[in-house]
């Protein structure tokens, strides 16, 4: 299904305005459709769920072939009991259409009644009213008949089945034709269908058409879940300045070598569907600036050697100062970033809720962790397990120590450079970030202790910790921090994560 999608996904088509419509020309658009699985979701269990054309209706479920037209005697009136039921029918049954649409690639007759395509579309309203008014058949060549006759029926009874396969299609049918409530429908249904085999898929939609709200869920959800997104058929569906803003992200959760990888995947798609060569020159010409928001820098020499170099995407002179840069031979590494992106390292398996502190009158409460990391790294921050209360004032105070030294220092007198005070409103959420104003400095196999101070007085807290995490070819070991009133230990506690990016 996947290559039959971006077949039909046009990456050079323009945008429609809201609104507007072109009859008896081709009109290119972005057309995409989700592939995913489980059910469809259905919005109207009295229309057919199986099908995909509204021609097999009621009127075919009796027997009756819809485009045979009723005798004056069937008395068809008395069996549809509603306004909508008795559109149907007439839609259905085809009676006394007065106008045709011509639609598909291998065109379809559609018989529909200007009445009712005038009160539901101010679009329709103006090709069919004033002094220019549209006569004659209408070409539609923008989607197929199935789902232009899905559209049509909604205009007839306000109800519509919603699938992975129509979803997009009638999205755009609805922009283009001005239509709100299914255009409203469609966006609900996309909302809850965020995965990361769609979510690609749906940002382009959402991006194409100027869905503003959608397209801050989905680009958010991509981010989140960017090492799955990435891996999935559906980036093809991006058009560059997408994947572009993707790739330019400084919290992008994927590692360097996936980034890469999907950004060759979208440039080879993009070349396949041009026909045009798959070669290093037109890679490098169709990512564009895309290609210079990959952290090469950040990645290891073996990633390097093993899955950048071979493909021979970067000049002779962006490799010397990628490998100089690592072996410290220059200041910087343009025109590429120097630094990694900011990478969450989680190191519990499970979440639980549970109280803080052990004296009801007594919130305040200490968690520190030590640890050590095998490459030099920069420390932005951590996230920490958050108030259970609907609403909260919480102080947090962070400290980072370097070594036994200054943690027997620490356990005399809390002082130290590199220390962060801020204050969090808390709503009800299970964990939140505690970004510091600049990273500190975290040395190869040096060990560090992580100490948070909070006030709060109920709080989630991890379970089932590991002791050893690898992570963007990062080695991070934990041990128990030897800190006063300290509830936090390798196997459970309030850190959640360390947020870090590569040196």
């Amino acid at each position: 299904m996947m290559s039959k999608l971006r077949n039909s996904f046009r990456r050079k088509s323009s945008r429609p305005p809201r609104g507007t419509v072109d009859d008896d020309v081709d009109s290119p658009r972005r057309l995409v459709r989700l592939s995913v699985s489980g059910p469809s979701a259905s919005r109207d269990s009295s229309t057919n769920r199986k099908g995909r054309d509204s021609r097999t209706t009621s009127a075919a479920a009796n027997g009756v072939d819809p485009s045979v037209t009723l005798c004056p005697n069937s008395q068809w009136q008395k069996t549809s009991l509603t306004v909508m039921e008795c559109n149907r029918t007439m839609f259905n049954r085809q009676l006394k259409c007065d106008v045709t649409f011509l639609v598909g690639r291998s065109p379809a007759a559609v018989g529909a009644h200007k009445y009712q395509l005038i009160a539901r579309s101010p679009v329709f309203f103006r090709m069919f009213c004033g002094p220019m008014a549209t006569t004659g058949p209408v070409h539609i060549t923008d989607v197929e008949e199935d789902i232009f006759r899905i559209f049509l029926e909604f205009l007839y009874v306000d109800k519509v089945s919603l699938t992975s396969d129509n979803v997009t299609s009638l999205h755009y049918l609805g922009r283009k034709y001005d239509v709100e409530p299914l255009v409203q429908q469609c966006l609900e249904f996309l909302h809850a269908r965020l995965t990361a085999d769609t979510a690609c898929t749906i940002l382009e939609q959402a991006h194409c058409f100027d869905e503003h709200e959608l397209y801050k869920t989905s680009f958010e959800f991509v981010a989140v879940n960017a090492e799955l997104c990435l891996a999935s058929p559906s980036l093809h569906d991006l058009c560059r300045e997408c994947l572009e803003r993707l790739l330019g992200l400084d919290d992008l959760e994927v590692n360097e070598g996936t980034a890469f990888a999907a950004a060759l995947s979208w440039a080879e798609a993009a070349l396949e569907l041009k026909q045009e060569e798959i070669s290093a020159k037109n890679v490098r010409c169709e990512l564009g600036g895309a290609l210079y928001l990959i952290r090469f820098p950040s990645m290891t020499f073996e990633t390097l050697q093993e899955r950048v170099l071979p493909t021979c995407v970067l000049s002779a002179e962006e490799e010397k100062a990628v490998v100089e840069y690592k072996r410290r031979q220059r200041a910087s590494a343009a025109p590429f970033a120097s630094l990694g992106r900011r990478r969450r390292l989680h190191r519990f398996k499970k979440v639980s809720r549970v109280r803080c502190n052990s004296r009801p009158d007594d919130a305040q409460w200490t968690a520190a962790i030590t640890f050590t990391c095998d490459q030099d790294l920069l420390l932005h921050g951590t996230r920490l397990f958050a108030c259970t209360r609907s609403s909260q004032v919480a102080d947090v105070h962070v400290s980072l120590l370097h070594q036994r030294d200054q943690l027997e220092l620490y356990n005399s007198m809390p002082v130290y450079p590199h220390e962060f005070t801020l204050s969090l409103e808390l709503d009800g959420v299970q964990s939140v970030d505690i970004d510091l104003p600049h990273p500190w400095e975290l040395l190869a196999h040096e060990e560090y202790t992580l100490v948070v101070q909070a006030v709060m007085s109920t709080c989630y807290a991890g379970s089932e910790g590991m002791a050893v995490v690898t992570q963007d070819d990062v080695i991070f070991r934990f041990r128990d921090a030897q800190i006063k009133m300290n509830n936090t230990t390798v196997s459970d506690g309030q850190i959640a994560c360390l947020l870090y990016s590569v040196r």
